[in-house]
């Protein structure tokens, strides 16, 4: 399971960086739960995206957190 989330890039493009790789859905759970709630005050992450690596390069996100803003 892969924990990202997007911003805003230099040329105000919206990207997605990967913050952690987890072994399992429900450390994947936490680490999402624990991202989001870290980025309430951070304007600069604007979702946080749970998924599955689909290759080396591709990752297919099925699940959005919300931030509480």
């Amino acid at each position: 399971m892969i924990v990202a989330y997007t911003r805003l890039d230099s040329d105000n493009r919206i990207e997605t960086v990967i913050h952690q790789e987890c072994d399992t859905k429900s450390e994947a759970i936490t680490v999402a739960n624990a991202l989001v709630l870290s980025s309430v005050d951070n304007e600069e992450v604007l979702e946080v995206l749970r998924g599955s690596r689909v290759s080396d390069t591709e990752v297919k996100y099925s699940v959005s957190h919300e931030i509480p803003r």
